[in-house]
């Protein structure tokens, strides 16, 4: 397997791209689609210098990365069986906080993945890669991304996360509000906030919907 990685922090890249060489034509048609959609991916050719270490260069790199996205193919489970490479991998995985995305390329034996894979989802992908399938894999990583996002907690002087300074007087949806404001969207399930623009309908939408944890249906209207 092929796997990218440079001195880093944890969390550093979105992606880390795993891959056979034998897979590298799909492996570079993936990375270009993650690219695009502006993903900080691990991608070998680019991550290591000649003189430097693979081996600490890839660890480096998996430590550092949210996702990981293995390439399977029979070429990859052939290479994992002759070098031995699951349990090494396995125990890289479980070492880091990470998350596996395995894709598996069409007309691959998914019998002979590795046990650890066998029991996630994976997703298939023709081997000269896939807009659509693509656009599903899209979505999940996505998912997965907001999942591991911390949820900002709201400043104490500035709790609707206004962008520009407002008179408490003439702001009238105030704190005091809130609550009263949440419960009624629990029971409506809609709700329609106006005011001119700059005042924080937007702001003090997001501010309920992190607090309450809801999902209603809302409207927005500035004269």
């Amino acid at each position: 397997m092929v796997v990218a990685s440079q001195p880093m922090e944890e969390g550093q890249w979105d992606i880390y791209l795993s891959y056979n060489e034998e897979d590298k034509g799909f492996a570079d048609w993936l990375y270009g689609k993650l690219h695009e959609k502006n993903y900080k991916v691990w991608y070998e050719k680019y991550e290591i210098l000649i003189g430097e270490s693979i081996l600490e260069k890839r660890d480096e790199g998996l430590k550092a990365s949210k996702l990981l996205i293995i390439v399977l193919s029979n070429h990859a489970l052939t290479s994992f069986a002759k070098a031995a490479l699951v349990s090494k991998l396995y125990q890289q995985i479980t070492t880091s906080n990470i998350t596996i995305l395995p894709i598996v390329l069409y007309h691959t034996d998914v019998k002979q993945l590795p046990e650890f894979l066998k029991e996630k989802k994976h997703i298939q992908f023709p081997l000269k890669g896939s807009d659509d399938k693509f656009e599903e894999l899209y979505q999940h990583i996505e998912r997965h991304l907001n999942h591991r996002r911390p949820i900002k907690k709201p400043d104490r002087d500035n709790p609707y996360h206004l962008v520009t300074p407002v008179d408490p007087k003439l702001f009238i949806v105030n704190e005091s509000l809130v609550k009263p404001v949440a419960q009624d969207i629990v029971r409506k399930q809609s709700i329609s906030i106006f005011g001119v623009s700059k005042m924080g309908k937007s702001s003090l939408l997001n501010f309920l919907r992190s607090k309450e944890r809801l999902i209603a249906e809302y409207y927005v209207v500035t004269p």
